[in-house]
Order: C-alpha cells, then structure tokens, then sequence
C-alpha cells in the first residue's frame, strides 16, 4: 500500500500526510526518526540538490511544506503585516515564527513522518532557505536530526533572488516604504540582499559551530560550483554522509547546468564593487574571487 501512494504524485501524497498527522500526532510523530534538513541561502541551489537526492529509493524529499512549518503567514495573502520579511530581518522573522508555532512541534512531527511512512522511505528530507536562520530552533525540535548546508557565490544568488523578487511581484510581502524604495531603486536592493547573504552565511557558521554540529557528525557542507562541475562525485559524498549506497546515475536524470555566469552581465562594475564590499569576508573565505577591479581597489 505504502509504496503504491509513494508513486502517487508528491501534492496527493503530502495531503494524505497532513490529514493523517494532524489526526493521530502520537502515531506519526515516532514514524519521523532523524530528519535531513537543506539549508542555505535563498536562490543558492536548493532546489536542484533536493531534486537530486530525491531521485534516492530511501528518501522522502517535501520541499518548503510551508503550510505545514507555518500556516499563519503562508500562504502569504494581504492584510499580513506582523511580521517583516526574512530578507528584511532574518531574526525577528524567526522569532516570530518559532512564538506562533512552537506549540505545534508535535503535529510538524506528525506530518512529516506520515509523509515518510506513506513511501516507507528511510529518511526524510526538507529544504527551505529559512532553515538557515532556524538552526538552533531545530536542533532543539528534532534530536538527531543531520544538515546540509549549500552555498554559492554571492554574486550568482543576489542577482537571482533580486530578478525573483521583482519579477515574481514577492516584494508585495514587504512593508509599503520598503516596497517603494526598493521598486524605485533596484541597486538598492541587490544592496541589501548582498548584506543579507553575508549576513546568512556568517549566521550559519557561528550557529553550526555553537551547536557542534560538523563535531558530531551531523553537518556537510557544499558548494554549488562542485555540484554543477562535478555532480556525480559531489553527490556521491552527500549519499555518504546520509548512510546511504551512491547512485552515481542520478546525476545524468536531472540538467545541471551552472548559471554563474549571469551575474557578470547583470551589474556593472560600480554597483559590482560595492555588492563585494559588503561580501568580500564570505566570498573569501569560500575561495570565491573578487573581480580584478575590485582586487585592485582594495
């Protein structure tokens, strides 16, 4: 039965999860184990690495499952206004998704391992961009639980997340000033989402070494230029840090092609020199190389 409602597409499957976890809680939770959680920033590669490892026979993969982390803000609709975006202020953003929904641990629990149940996969995986600000949060919900942390050039991730932003009509989500000031002014917010990626990969780090993550075993971490040159090998060590046999097939099912390059035509070199000022630590520290005007200025 189980393996039959895990060839039903994931929508059906995750409806099924929900309706089950939310009725019989003290069932399901136990069914969970040891969660695998993705994390990083925003537009950094995510979703194609989910994808990915979802190809595996022993995993369950549920991207996102928003409505079922937070239901008060999403789906996100107008009259939201108590709490300010994750681009904006990562931690109150937080703060008050861990308020509204600490109380619910039991039910997420529920949820996600009716989900696993359903296929009779071995583990369970869910990526989300907020789980990078969370960490500490889950940590404290899900014991045992692993991390993958994927990052990529700063430079890559603020011109997509910018284009998603403006292009997707997601800063509606944003206070009305904000909003305006950023539709008015673009360079303004790649500056900002330049900040915002520095910030998130400099908060990961100094959580992850607070809660001993990488010393217990519990930490990879990975880059999205690895996984687009060399996405057999790069996957293959993600299969072994999750226990699990490589499948060095799955890289050839999904495309995988880096999309880098974009950056380099979308700022010019005044607004690209001030988006790595305020990144230059991180892209660094990440053998990430500034562009040669920039070397030479600094």
């Amino acid at each position: 039965m189980s393996r039959q409602i895990a060839r039903l597409p994931r929508e059906i499957r995750a409806r099924a999860a929900m309706a089950l976890g939310r009725r019989f809680p003290a069932v399901f939770a136990p069914r969970l184990g040891a969660p695998v959680f993705l994390a990083g920033c925003a537009r950094s590669g995510t979703t194609l690495l989910a994808e990915l490892l979802g190809l595996h026979p022993r995993i369950a993969r549920w991207s996102e499952a928003n409505r079922v982390w937070d239901p008060g803000w999403y789906p996100w609709r107008p009259g939201l206004t108590d709490r300010a975006p994750l681009e904006l202020d990562p931690e109150s953003f937080v703060d008050a998704w861990w308020r509204e929904n600490a109380g619910r641990l039991d039910e997420i629990r529920a949820v996600f391992g009716a989900y696993r149940w359903l296929g009779g996969d071995e583990l369970f995986l869910n990526k989300s961009p907020i789980h990078a600000h969370r960490l500490t949060q889950l940590v404290e919900a899900f014991p045992g639980a692993r991390f993958l942390h994927l990052v990529r050039d700063g430079r890559a991730v603020v011109r997509s997340h910018g284009r998603k932003l403006l292009a997707q009509g997601k800063l509606r989500e944003w206070p009305a000033e904000a909003r305006e000031r950023m539709l008015a002014h673009p360079d303004e917010l790649h500056r900002l989402l330049a900040r915002f990626w520095a910030r998130t990969i400099e908060a990961v780090g100094e959580r992850e070494r607070l809660l001993g993550l990488a010393e217990a075993g519990r930490w990879h971490e990975l880059r999205y230029e690895d996984l687009c040159a060399r996405p057999a090998e790069t996957l293959a060590e993600v299969h072994e840090f999750l226990g699990l046999e490589p499948r060095p097939g799955d890289a050839g099912r999904v495309e995988i092609r880096s999309q880098n390059r974009k950056w380099r035509e979308a700022f010019g070199p005044d607004l690209l020199a001030e988006l790595e000022a305020e990144m230059l630590p991180v892209l660094k520290a990440y053998d990430y190389e500034p562009t040669a005007r920039h070397a030479t200025a600094g």
